[in-house]
């Protein structure tokens, strides 16, 4: 498929990376609820949330998007 995003796993730390996944950290107010709800669904629409569930993805890991931290609760 079209894969705008690249995904590397090290150890338990996953890498998001790509143009539009940098533009979707950019545009996202973090401390809001709902904005980081629809990041949840464009993540999901370009695929990354189902590529990171194949690579074995469990709450509690750390997820890069771009160079954002994040610890994984979805």
């Amino acid at each position: 498929g079209d894969q705008s995003f690249t995904l590397e796993k090290i150890d338990e730390i996953y890498h998001v990376k790509g143009q539009k996944i940098k533009e979707i950290v950019l545009q996202t107010y973090w401390d809001n609820e709902d904005a980081v709800e629809y990041v949840h669904i464009q993540l999901e629409r370009i695929g990354v949330l189902p590529a990171l569930r194949e690579e074995g993805v469990k709450d509690g890991h750390t997820v890069f998007l771009d160079d954002m931290e994040l610890e994984w609760m979805w």
